[in-house]
């Protein structure tokens, strides 16, 4: 068995990190150690901000089916956006993406 991530999983990794680090600025770090599982627009605006920025550019919906707005991606891909969002940076991803995530996959999953 191949473990290895293709080189285009390994693209779309490098894109994220890069991605992310031009994004995570000091102030969102600050803002984070306070409301590390996010908070309101009012209390914390820069997650909220950064969370909306990420859903726009598609990276959220990497790995949703296109017909619900996604990329048709694998959930290797996902998970490695997941990671680098969640797990690197902690940034708070809202569970309504987390959630919708796994639905599609378990359909994924129904249909193979």
């Amino acid at each position: 068995m191949d473990f290895e991530l293709t080189s285009e999983q390994q693209q779309v990794e490098q894109e994220i990190y890069v991605h992310l680090e031009e994004l995570v600025t000091p102030e969102l770090l600050e803002e984070l150690a306070v409301y590390p599982e996010g908070g309101s627009v009012e209390d914390a605006p820069l997650s909220n901000q950064l969370i909306r920025q990420l859903g726009r550019e598609g990276w959220l919906g990497i790995g949703w089916l296109k017909e619900y707005g996604g990329q048709g991606r694998s959930a290797i891909e996902q998970y490695m956006v997941m990671d680098a969002a969640l797990g690197y940076y902690g940034i708070p991803i809202p569970k309504k993406y987390r959630n919708y995530y796994r639905s599609c996959s378990i359909q994924r999953q129904q249909d193979w």
